[in-house]
């Protein structure tokens, strides 16, 4: 929570696949860019762990991808690069993966980049 009675940004965390995109409709109040990241990485976790006994064809496009609050993506996590990180954290190398960002090849684009400059 924020303690400056400042309300905190909205991000949107959404789903890309072949199945076309899930889309965040409500956001997520979060104080910043790397706790959206925190977050988005969290959910691919999860994602993770329900997608055990499907084939990897399903989900091996899967991208995740997080949205501002002017609704622009900032940051796309690919699949393989959420399940490098899912590894590193379940082998124990890293309690929360915070430090592990810095090892990931994620997509991230200033908020404040011309929107016609970022990738889609």
């Amino acid at each position: 929570m924020a303690t400056s009675g400042a309300a905190m940004p909205r991000f949107y965390i959404d789903l890309r696949g072949h199945f076309g995109i899930r889309e965040d409709l409500s956001g997520t109040e979060l104080p910043d860019v790397a706790a959206a990241q925190s977050e988005a990485l969290r959910i691919a976790e999860e994602l993770l762990s329900s997608w055990s006994g499907m084939l990897p064809s399903y989900y091996d496009e899967i991208t995740i991808e997080v949205r501002g609050e002017d609704l622009h993506p900032i940051i796309m996590i690919p699949y393989s690069e959420f399940v490098k990180y899912v590894e590193l954290v379940r082998s124990g190398k890293s309690s929360n993966g915070h430090h592990l960002f810095e090892s990931l090849t994620l997509h991230i684009d200033s908020p404040s980049a011309p929107s016609d400059q970022r990738q889609s």
